[in-house]
């Protein structure tokens, strides 16, 4: 018994595209190499969990969890402190809303933020 013409073809490619897709997901979750070690006073800085809305080059918006303060958080990121945050991977943790946390710095009513992390599912705010 003969299958119907093109049952292969379309088998291969539903393979081809399983596989590519798996490779890109691989790719945005575990990222192209090792994160830069946090900088120093990690331990010492206000920090908050809750899954990013807005992820840029430069700003970040996220929505807390069991925040005190109501709505969204921005935070900027500084030139100085760009290198500990991949943006690619923040975008993705973003469009799926996977728990992130922020720690950060206020100056002149502003939040900086210098580090980011993989929150606990069920975190609140420091």
């Amino acid at each position: 018994m003969s299958r119907p013409r093109g049952t292969t073809w379309r088998r291969n490619a539903a393979l081809l595209g399983v596989a590519a897709g798996c490779s890109v997901l691989l790719f945005l979750f575990l990222g192209p190499g090792q994160a830069p070690d946090p900088p120093p006073g990690l331990s010492t800085m206000a920090y908050a969990d809750g899954t990013l809305t807005v992820v840029e080059d430069d700003r970040l918006v996220l929505e807390p969890f069991g925040s005190a303060e109501r709505g969204a958080l921005t935070f900027t990121i500084r030139p100085a402190d760009a290198q500990y945050f991949d943006i690619a991977h923040m975008q993705s943790h973003s469009s799926v809303a996977l728990p992130t946390r922020i720690y950060y710095e206020r100056s002149a009513g502003r939040r900086y933020a210098r580090f980011k992390e993989d929150a606990p599912a069920n975190s609140k705010d420091g």
